[in-house]
C-alpha cells in the first residue's frame, strides 16, 4: 500500500503536476492540506513517511516553493 502511495506521488511530480492544482484528486474525493511549513528537508521527508502509512492519505509531498531550505509537506487527505 506505502509503495503505490509514494507511486502516485512520483508520478504526479514527474508530470509536472503540483499536488494542490491536481484536480482529478478532488473529483475522486480528496482535498489537500498543509501539514507542516518552515520544515528541514529532512523533518519534512520524516513527517511525509509517516503521513503516507495513514490510510486516509493518498499521497504527500514536500516542497521547497521558495528555494530558501524551508520545506513545506502537503498532503492529500480523503474527504
Amino acid at each position: 500500500m506505502q509503495i503505490r502511495k509514494i507511486a502516485t506521488t512520483v508520478a504526479l511530480c514527474a508530470a509536472g503536476m503540483s499536488v494542490l492544482g491536481a484536480g482529478s484528486a478532488l473529483a475522486e474525493g480528496w482535498h489537500n492540506e498543509i501539514w507542516g511549513t518552515n520544515l528541514t528537508e529532512q523533518d519534512c521527508h520524516a513527517r511525509m513517511n509517516e503521513a503516507i502509512k495513514n490510510p486516509n492519505v493518498g499521497g504527500a509531498i514536500c516542497e521547497d516553493g521558495n528555494h530558501d531550505g524551508k520545506y513545506e509537506l502537503t498532503v492529500s487527505v480523503r474527504n
